[in-house]
């Protein structure tokens, strides 16, 4: 499954990704927990990332324009190197599991959302799976600068699937 499902839920929004990857867990845990590596392939902008890799630890990403927006996250879960938790967008959480799956890995990546409506009109969608394209190629060691186009053309997709 490659597609991202974006589900209306009680409290607001619920978008899942499953991706597998021809790396251990140990890689994959590695590429969605250390700053520098998150900073290759998760991000459309240049950004300075601080994780404090604990509970209650803060997760900060700082645009490398410096009159740009910081956002600032808290570390809720940290079971490594199989599940890693925080606090998100739109007073949401985001939740990466990982688990073996033959040679390699699955991983499943779900954020909540408080509303459906701006996730939607924010594309959220197309955004996190091209982010999870981008994490593929950063892992095989090939990472990928952001695309704009190939970004619209995920929105394109996403909107037509309703």
């Amino acid at each position: 499954m490659t597609d991202g499902t974006l589900e209306r839920t009680e409290g607001g929004a619920r978008l899942r990704f499953e991706r597998s990857f021809a790396h251990p867990v140990e890689r994959v845990w590695d590429a969605i927990t250390r700053p520098e590596e998150l900073a290759e392939w998760f991000l459309p902008f240049d950004a300075e990332i601080e994780l404090d890799l604990v509970e209650g630890g803060s997760y900060v990403m700082r645009m490398a324009d410096p009159d740009s927006t910081v956002m600032s996250f808290t570390v809720l879960r940290v079971e490594p190197p199989r599940l890693f938790e925080h606090t998100s967008l739109d007073d949401g959480t985001m939740r990466w599991e990982l688990e073996p799956s033959g040679d390699g890995c699955r991983l499943v990546m779900t954020q909540t959302m408080s509303s459906y409506e701006r996730a939607a009109e924010n594309h959220y969608a197309s955004g996190m799976h091209h982010s999870l394209e981008r994490l593929g190629l950063a892992l095989d060691g090939n990472p990928a600068e952001w695309s704009w186009p190939r970004w619209e053309e995920l929105r394109d997709q996403y909107v037509a699937k309703g």
